[in-house]
């Protein structure tokens, strides 16, 4: 009788220690891209008064940028072996961005982008930091770039609110 070679017994991403930390920052940065991408969009429809059409443009392209940088996060999270979210309810629970269920003016929608990419960068941040403290090269690659874009797109906000 042939003797039966036993397969490896795989360890989850998620219960890996030094993982736990990278995938609950990764979920969260998910969460709040995908929510901050939903907001944009929804800004990019229902922007009115004397910007729209710059507002209409600046926030169509970024919420492109969000949704491709969603995916890349998702991606990085499949790399580790875990399933992204896919879902409202679980990006609602998961994110510390709020979503916005009412139209607010061309100037209020900024300064709340604004306050969103700026919790989003706090987010991202903490990500880089976790991912160093795991050794986790490429999930910080991943966040630093993320982070530049964040920083760029609120500085950009707040040089609309000055004006």
């Amino acid at each position: 009788m042939a003797k039966k070679t036993k397969k490896p017994v795989r360890k989850s991403a998620t219960k890996q220690s030094g993982n736990d930390a990278v995938v609950k920052s990764l979920t969260l940065v998910l969460a709040d891209t995908y929510i901050l991408a939903l907001k944009t969009h929804g800004f990019h429809w229902n922007v009115e008064g004397p910007l729209f059409l710059q507002l209409h443009e600046f926030f169509g392209k970024q919420y492109d940028a969000l949704t491709e940088k969603a995916d890349e996060v998702a991606e990085r999270l499949r790399a580790l072996d875990v399933y992204a979210p896919a879902s409202f309810a679980q990006f609602t629970r998961m994110s510390n961005l709020a979503e916005e269920t009412k139209v607010p003016s061309a100037q209020g929608m900024v300064a709340q982008l604004l306050a969103d990419y700026e919790i989003l960068a706090e987010d991202i941040k903490l990500g880089i930091d976790i991912a160093g403290k795991a050794d986790d090269a490429d999930t910080q690659d991943l966040l630093t770039s993320q982070l530049h874009d964040a920083d760029k797109t609120a500085w950009m906000l707040r040089a609309m609110l000055r004006g």
